[in-house]
């Protein structure tokens, strides 16, 4: 891979390569080439001395002239002697001519090349390296390029790379110079002969047109700067050969097909015909055997005579008459790249002479593309030095830094002019030891390279974090030249990870711990607190409200409200204690060395910081809070047991109205063990068919006929005994088994329906409570009615009670649902009526089929004259909306004479049963029938 650059030296070496591409089209002979060559490079470059000296086979010499130098006396006579065992054999320039590569030396005055000053004079030019490149002819070695320098280390590896491509350019000009020469050698023997043996001149004057023809080719080679340019070039010379009529030149695909790029004497249309036909045949035979195919006449050529090809010659011949066609291959890095196709409308065009100069143009037009390729790696090697987001720089084996990149000025700081030569310790920030540097540099030493984050320091005095990759260079011998560095700044790397690690550990929303870091932390105060003997207090906090502030301003003004609770916290601990938020509106605290007393006095300041005013958005906002309080080691000795015991502590005083702390006790750890052991008993209720339902039959009072059931949840535990619903339902409420509860409730019964309904009996109904989960979930409606259709059961038979205070807790989604449940024929029933706040409008909106009156409220009816005035006010309320009522409670004949006296049209209670499983319900329903002389569709068709 070339070295990369910096940005001037790219651009130097750069204008050198454009001078001696100049140089070389421009010089009419060898000796003139090289004095320009050897100019260019002492005037343009470090270099102070430059030669060329050719091999003299008869004398064992190399003579040494075309000299160039920078205020150098030369010598008359300049040479050195090739005969093996004479002390000039030891020079670089012997030794180059001799093995046919590249020499350098860092000691000038160690080479034989220094005897051809007196040592004064040596000592004055003050030379001190030396590099000598072999010159070839034809692949043979005859000459040397020697040049000097007074830096010891001049010859880096990207003016080693320079002085290469140069001497293979002045190989190729060389070769051209040959080549003319031939040129002109043939063009005077032709004339000999013409005289001699009466040539015609016409034919004098078709070979001095082609060799003409051809030195416009080779300058055009020396000259253009892209392969676009140079096959455009060659394309139009070539045609300005009489003989040659068309010219084209294509590239080869990755498919291996031949893509015309610039051609003369034909439009494209016609080329492309052309290319198609000899792809066939001609090309194909051309890329098979890497060598040249010519066709002197496609009339009776076996290439062009098959039954694919002629017919299309033939019907081409009106437009284009080819009669000859030269095909010759074109490579890049020695793989056939493209093809020079050449068309003459005249037979017996390419004769051997034209043949001859034909494949040297090509081995021409090779050198050229592999030097486009050497010079587009060496431009990209120096865009992606300059250009790098990556700090770059080049230190010499003494670890003095003699390139840099722009990346490097812009993360350091530092100018290149400022930094040439000098080590890279000017770098250091001083956070590193000694010790580590010997570390990396025994690494780079034994390894050739390091890597690894280190601290630097900036031109204006910060130290920043950096990625730096260390690699060292050896020449072919093995010897170290120097050192790459590549490095990043991770300032910003660092600030993310900083950020991620907080992130880790701390509450984005409000800056305290998270949970993570509150385990830990307890984890360790707790560990203190054993070693030291002392207590320690755990609190769960909980910001009373928060869910209306959320519901009622937005997840805004709640965040904000967050934001302040959790600073007022923060301000009433100590330094030592930990207030960390675990999601939500709870917060924990731990306090060690905090006894009894002292979580007391603790949890009445938060409590009297959580009431005071919040102002948000203008808006002034009254909240509490509710705390439970846990101590080591009375109540735990670890985190989980503690946190569990505040959790529970916390929720009890939810339970008993809020705005108040609360010590974790023992009684509370067995409602917390049975809350635990129902919650992990629940799921394997729905699994094992573990509930059932109970139903309670619902009595008409204007014919005494059951009219429906309520279906009522029953849970028998094989350990814990029967569960009540209202324990086990809340529990699932909050453990999020509720809906799967519920659902399983409301296909049951319809099931149940389904029976009686196959039974015959067609106007039974079965009411079922929605508990306030479901009845917020808005596709409940729609399975309900897939689940009675599926069933075959009419969903007017279906009755769902929804609590009153739930309905009036958000009336607008109630009513919602309500309209779905009656759009899919289902009927509804206002629950525990009398428990809330009823609006009469909700209700009226509501339009439910029946109000069920609390039997908290039937109770009294018999003894208190108020109670008995509130529940008829209900009847005749409900009367008014045209409501039918079901009064629930009803245990005494006083109080169903009451109600059917005051107009109530349905009673349920144990006065007329208990709630029944289902074979007795059927029973029951069986046996009222019977008393009211009516009989089911099945009984009647049995008899």
């Amino acid at each position: 891979m070339p070295i990369p650059l910096p940005d001037n030296r790219s651009s130097d070496i750069l204008l050198i390569r454009n001078y001696c591409s100049h140089a070389i089209s421009r010089s009419g002979d060898e000796g003139e080439l090289f004095a320009n060559i050897c100019a260019i490079i002492v005037r343009h470059s470090r270099i102070r001395m430059a030669c060329t000296g050719f091999a003299n086979p008869s004398e064992n010499l190399i003579r040494f002239d075309n000299k160039s130098g920078e205020e150098i006396d030369f010598p008359e006579k300049m040479s050195l002697s090739t005969t093996a065992g004479h002390p000039d054999a030891e020079s670089v320039a012997v030794k180059a001519f001799s093995t046919g590569k590249a020499f350098w030396n860092r000691d000038f005055g160690s080479d034989p090349v220094s005897a051809w000053w007196p040592e004064n004079a040596s000592n004055e030019i003050s030379l001190r390296s030396l590099a000598a490149l072999p010159l070839h002819e034809n692949g043979k070695t005859i000459g040397v390029f020697l040049l000097a320098s007074a830096e010891p280390d001049a010859f880096d590896p990207a003016l080693r790379g320079l002085l290469a491509e140069i001497a293979d350019d002045m190989d190729f000009a060389v070769a051209n110079f040959r080549r003319e020469q031939i040129r002109m050698n043939a063009e005077r023997e032709l004339r000999r002969l013409y005289v001699e043996s009466s040539v015609t001149e016409s034919e004098i004057r078709r070979l001095n047109q082609l060799y003409t023809t051809m030195g416009y080719c080779n300058q055009a080679i020396a000259r253009c700067k892209t392969q676009d340019e140079l096959f455009g070039e060659i394309c139009r010379i070539a045609v300005q050969y009489d003989t040659i009529d068309i010219a084209w030149i294509g590239v080869m695909d990755r498919a291996q097909h031949l893509i015309p790029v610039a051609m003369e004497g034909a439009s494209p249309e016609i080329i492309a015909k052309i290319g198609e036909m000899m792809t066939t045949h001609i090309i194909r035979q051309a890329v098979r055997d890497d060598r040249p195919v010519w066709i002197q006449d496609c009339a009776g050529d076996p290439a062009c005579d098959c039954d694919a090809i002629m017919p299309r010659w033939q019907c081409l011949a009106d437009e284009q008459p080819i009669c000859a066609i030269a095909c010759l291959p074109l490579h890049k890095n020695g793989e056939i790249a493209g093809m020079l196709v050449l068309h003459a409308f005249k037979a017996g065009a390419f004769d051997i002479v034209v043949q001859k100069l034909l494949k040297e143009l090509t081995a021409g037009i090779d050198f050229a593309l592999d030097n486009y390729v050497r010079n587009e790696k060496l431009q990209l090697s120096a865009d992606m030095f300059t250009q790098s987001n990556e700090g770059m720089m080049l230190l010499d084996d003494a670890c003095r830094i003699v390139m840099v990149n722009q990346a490097f000025t812009r993360i350091t700081g530092y100018d290149r002019a400022e930094v040439m030569g000098c080590n890279p310790r000017i770098l250091s920030s001083g956070r590193h030891d000694r010790a580590f540097y010997e570390a990396m540099w025994n690494e780079i030493r034994e390894k050739g390279c390091w890597q690894g984050e280190i601290w630097n320091m900036h031109k204006n005095g910060t130290s920043y974090p950096e990625w730096l990759s260390i690699q060292a260079m050896y020449d072919p011998s093995g010897k170290l030249t120097h050192y790459i560095g590549l490095f990043s700044d991770m300032t910003e790397r660092k600030k993310a990870q900083d950020q991620i690690q907080w992130l880790a550990h701390f509450d984005a929303l409000t800056g305290l711990p998270n949970r993570t870091l509150l385990h830990e932390r307890c984890r360790q105060a707790i560990s203190l607190a054993q070693r030291s003997r002392k207590p320690l207090a755990l609190m769960f906090v909980d910001l009373d409200g928060f869910k209306q502030v959320n519901d009622t301003l937005g997840h805004k003004a709640g965040d904000e409200l967050l934001r302040l609770f959790a600073a007022r916290l923060e301000g009433v601990v100590r330094d030592q204690d930990t207030v960390s938020r675990q999601g939500g509106d709870e917060f924990v605290l731990v306090l060690p060395d905090t006894d009894t007393s002292g979580a007391a006095h603790i949890a009445g300041k938060l409590l009297a910081i959580a009431s005071e005013p919040y102002r948000i958005d203008e808006q002034e906002l009254n909240l509490s809070a509710s705390i439970g309080i846990a101590m080591y080691p009375y109540d735990g000795t670890d985190f989980e047991t503690l946190s569990c015991c505040a959790d529970t502590a916390m929720y009890r005083v939810k339970q008993n109205g809020r705005a108040h702390f609360r010590f974790f006790t023992t009684e509370m750890q067995a409602s917390s063990t049975r809350t635990h052991l129902i919650g992990g008993a629940l799921q394997n209720a729905l699994e094992d068919n573990g509930f059932s339902l109970l139903y309670q039959p619902i009595l008409s009072l204007e014919n005494r006929t059951v009219t429906g059931f309520e279906a009522l949840l029953h849970w028998e535990h094989p350990q814990l005994g029967t569960i009540a619903p209202d324990e086990f339902l809340r529990i699932a409420e909050s453990n999020g088994q509720i809906m799967a509860i519920g659902q399983w409730v409301i296909r049951t019964a319809i099931g149940q329906l389904r029976a009686w309904h196959e039974a015959g009996e067609d106007a039974v109904t079965i009411s079922v409570n929605l508990s306030a989960i479901p009845f917020h979930d808005r596709n409940l409606p729609k399975r309900i009615a897939q689940w009675l259709s599926e069933a075959g059961v009419p969903p007017e038979r279906l009755v769902l009670e929804m609590p009153e205070t739930v309905v009036m807790e958000k009336p607008h989604d109630a009513i919602g649902a309500v309209d779905a449940f009656h759009a899919a024929g289902m009927k509804v029933a206002i629950d525990r009526f009398g428990t809330g706040y009823s609006s009469i409008a909700i209700l009226r909106r509501l339009g439910a089929y029946s109000l069920k009156i609390d039997p908290s409220c039937i109770r009294e009816v018999t003894v208190d004259d108020e109670a008995a005035t509130i529940v008829r006010a209900m009847i005749s309320l409900a009367g008014a909306l045209g409501i039918r009522t079901v009064a629930e409670g009803v245990e005494t004949a006083g109080q169903m004479r009451f109600l059917e006296q005051a107009g109530c049209k349905a009673i349920q209670g144990n006065l007329v049963s208990d709630a029944l499983d289902a074979g007795a319900a059927s029973e029951f329903l069986e046996r009222n029938r019977a008393r009211q002389g009516v009989k089911s569709r099945t009984m009647t068709e049995k008899r």
